[in-house]
């Protein structure tokens, strides 16, 4: 098992296993040395667990609390996503709370499945389509409603891209047209850079299956 964990300050990191390739990018607001965003990547056999939490607030506080919450997933990861968003809610009930959203793709049916509560935007682009991946109500570690898994398909070219709220998630591949040539370090960095929102911690993982 793999893990992979970015909160850092302005941080681009990837990784690829076999099935996969994945890059994180983070950059806190305006004024802030840390960010209250982070991204987890689990390698679990031959699934993928992509995780992104946004905590409530900014600065160190925020912060301190993404980093909890990002070690449990790497010490208790789940392949059920509204499992692991239930488990996530329960260990820090009566914390600030987070928005976050949980994906787990599937090598071998090239599946995805996803849950979130809050705000964050996970999409499967492809040159032809963009699909938003549906959230459940509610902050994680305060109250939520029962999250629930929708499942859907990560086809070859196609992209995962998992924003925070301090990243505009209306965005299209007209605006970005060179989305799908770039390499995945590339995509977190300008996803950011081209939309994100200064005045809050903004965040972008993305995974895809390597090109044959």
């Amino acid at each position: 098992m793999a893990i992979d964990k970015h909160s850092d300050d302005s941080v681009v990191s990837s990784t690829s296993s076999e099935a996969f390739e994945w890059a994180a990018y983070n950059r806190p607001c305006l004024g802030e040395r840390v960010s209250g965003d982070v991204a987890i990547v689990v390698v679990m056999d031959m699934k993928l667990l992509a995780v992104l939490i946004d905590v409530l607030g900014h600065g160190a506080e925020a912060n301190g609390l993404a980093i909890e919450m990002a070690d449990y997933v790497s010490k208790h990861p789940v392949a059920v996503p509204s499992a692991m968003i239930e488990n996530l809610h329960k260990s820090f009930k009566g914390s600030r709370g987070a928005a976050a959203g949980c994906a787990v793709l599937d090598a071998r049916s090239h599946g995805v499945v996803f849950a979130g509560v809050g705000n964050p935007s996970f999409r499967i682009l492809s040159s032809s389509k963009s699909m938003t991946l549906p959230v459940s109500d509610g902050i994680v570690g305060r109250e939520i409603r029962t999250p629930r898994d929708h499942s859907a398909q990560l086809l070859a070219k196609d992209l995962l891209i998992a924003t925070s709220d301090g990243v505009a998630e209306n965005f299209h591949v007209a605006d970005y047209p060179q989305i799908f040539s770039h390499g995945v370090q590339s995509i977190v960095r300008s996803v950011v850079r081209r939309f994100g929102k200064d005045y809050d911690d903004a965040s972008c993982l993305v995974v895809r299956r390597p090109k044959s």
